[in-house]
């Protein structure tokens, strides 16, 4: 079943090479929200709620070992690091 139609507030966030390979624009429709792939300035206001889950897809070798080493980018990578300190499991 669908995570939208039990209710999910989906959000997804890409890499920058991540966006080469699928429809940001079906993405950014099925979900109802803007797809994002890199950081805001620090003056924009934050778009994400605070998660209940992650789902990393594909985990490549190179996000996992950033993620493992406190690198916090791209985008997609520091908020998988930043899961577990809001109490976030991935």
């Amino acid at each position: 079943m669908s995570r939208l139609r039990v209710g999910w507030d989906v959000r997804v966030v890409l890499t920058r090479v991540g966006t080469r390979f699928v429809d940001v624009e079906a993405l950014a429709e099925v979900t109802g929200r803007a797809v994002h792939s890199q950081y805001e300035q620090p003056s924009d206001p934050d778009v994400f709620p605070t998660a209940q889950a992650f789902v990393v897809a594909p985990a490549t070798v190179n996000s996992v070992d950033k993620a493992a080493h406190g690198i916090s980018h791209p985008l997609a990578v520091a908020l998988v690091r930043e899961g577990p300190g809001a109490g976030v499991l991935p």
